[in-house]
């Protein structure tokens, strides 16, 4: 992927078309329905009725059940996903670097460790965490993440 003018890219680490232990696309959570979940966003896949679906994380805390954090790369606000009904979503794991919208009101710095709040990145303040702040444009409104958890 390639959006220089975007807010969100996968710069690095993006898994190869059809490792479904890498890359997935499920739906939306019927919960979360009537939520854009948009392109940057962090997103847990959990049991609806037996099927695979996405929501918005929010990270547990240190030393709890670990998080198994998913970036949506083609989000809800896209034609296509509304196309398919779902979401593509990428498992964050080492190795993958990506650029996302700073949530509002939020600060953040070259070093910071993120986890996600509501399905945005967040910092940790005792949650566990899945990257750290490379990158910051304040200007743009974007920071860049590396993940390695």
């Amino acid at each position: 992927m390639s959006r220089l003018n975007s807010v969100f890219d996968i710069i690095c680490g993006i898994p190869p078309h059809d490792n479904t232990s890498l890359e997935g696309n499920f739906p939306v959570h019927p919960n979360y329905a009537n939520q854009t979940i948009g392109d940057g966003r962090i997103v847990k896949v959990v049991n609806n009725n037996g099927s695979p679906a996405v929501e918005p994380l929010t990270s547990s805390n240190a030393g709890a059940a670990p998080d198994y954090p998913w970036v949506v790369a083609v989000g809800s606000d896209y034609s296509d996903a509304g196309v398919s009904g779902k979401l593509t979503v990428y498992a964050v794991k080492p190795g993958i670097i990506f650029k996302t919208a700073i949530p509002q009101g939020v600060t953040f710095n070259v070093g910071d460790v993120v986890c996600a709040n509501n399905g945005y990145i967040a910092k940790t303040e005792g949650k566990q965490y899945f990257g750290e702040i490379i990158e910051v444009n304040t200007v743009d409104n974007w920071v860049i993440v590396a993940c390695g958890n």
